[in-house]
């Protein structure tokens, strides 16, 4: 569980582009209210009877926890706060080599977030 800003910034997350969004992911759960305005987070959903393989993307998933999902630009839900996910058609990962949460808001050019 990340649960402080120090354990936030110290994280290497994998980037991944899901939904044509450049978004970082960790298979750890993140507290919401550590994040600073204009980060959304989500969480997904991996299938029942295929580990890893990602399913559904939500503002909350419960069972079958996969990662959260970190973007700098809201990502559409359905009207109950889920969106199934094809993983070959709708998420490609980006590098397998991590990347810190600081240096992803630097990619996607936000220089200054409030907390």
């Amino acid at each position: 569980m990340i649960d402080t800003v120090e354990k936030l910034n110290k994280e290497m997350f994998e980037m991944r582009i899901l939904f044509g969004h450049k978004v970082i992911a960790t298979d750890l759960r993140i507290d919401p209210s550590i994040l600073p305005k204009g980060i959304y987070k989500y969480e997904t959903r991996e299938n029942e009877e295929f580990p890893y393989d990602v399913v559904e993307l939500g503002k909350g998933i419960l069972v079958n926890f996969e990662a959260t999902i970190l973007s700098t630009e809201p990502i559409k839900l359905d009207p109950y706060g889920y969106r199934s996910v094809d993983e070959e058609k709708d998420m490609k990962y980006v590098s397998p080599y991590g990347i810190k949460f600081n240096d992803y808001l630097k990619v996607m050019k936000k220089k200054e977030v409030e907390r």
